[in-house]
């Protein structure tokens, strides 16, 4: 019994550092999309700092919540007898957690947007908003 609650330990850790890995790669991408709309000013370069800094800040909280419900749906089913009613539950308040992040970000997209000229906004929506186009097979 030992040996499989140390193989649940190990097997629980490593979708934490890949959901770790994915969160720093969504970031960076994030990153990336503003630092690549062409001819930003200094001034919009510091404006757009700001919200970036801002939505960090006013998020933090809710992406812990996010990273922590994460971890606990993980355990709820590992385990040896699941309760899909605190599975489904935990689904909902992720659902939710999801929902405020996608909001608070699109809120921050759209303030972005509205700093920028209009060849900069035709950039910024191209590749921003609209995001790559997924095949579907």
């Amino acid at each position: 019994m030992f040996s499989v609650g140390s193989v649940s330990i190990l097997t629980q850790a490593e979708p934490n550092d890949a959901d770790h890995k994915k969160d720093r790669k969504e970031c960076k991408k994030g990153h990336e999309q503003y630092s690549k709309i062409p001819d930003l000013t200094q001034e919009q370069k510091t404006q757009i700092k700001a919200i970036k800094d801002e939505f960090k800040t006013e998020n933090h909280t809710t992406i812990s919540e996010l990273k922590d419900k994460k971890q606990e749906l993980r355990q709820l089913t590992s385990t040896e007898s699941v309760n899909i009613e605190a599975v489904d539950s935990m689904i909902d308040e992720i659902g939710t957690l999801k929902t405020s992040i996608m909001k608070s970000k699109t809120n921050m997209d759209i303030e972005v947007r509205s700093l920028l000229t209009e060849e900069q906004r035709e950039h910024f929506d191209s590749r921003h908003l609209h995001g790559p186009k997924h095949k579907k097979g």
